[in-house]
């Protein structure tokens, strides 16, 4: 894929990715299980063609402590967006 395409799709990406989850919203609701909403939206970058990491260890360092999972990204898109899914109550 040439990187201006690429920059184009994760300029507008944001605003795609809160379209498609209204959306999800409508169909499945509030309150599921955050990998629920993970292992959708997956299936949707796959679907059009993203790559994608999901539960991506991030290292963090804190002067001379060194953790090799600091946390874990939820999915990370094209080594350039980071998403963290969250589950609300209804």
């Amino acid at each position: 894929m040439p990187m201006k395409f690429i920059r184009q799709q994760l300029f507008n990406f944001p605003a795609t990715l809160q379209r498609k989850r209204r959306s999800q919203r409508k169909v499945y609701g509030p309150g599921l299980f955050e990998s629920v909403y993970e292992e959708i939206c997956c299936y949707q970058f796959e679907k059009e063609g993203l790559l994608f990491e999901r539960q991506k260890p991030i290292p963090l360092a804190h002067e001379s402590v060194k953790l090799e999972a600091g946390f874990r990204a939820d999915v990370i898109i094209e080594n350039k967006l980071l998403i963290e899914f969250k589950s609300l109550k209804n």
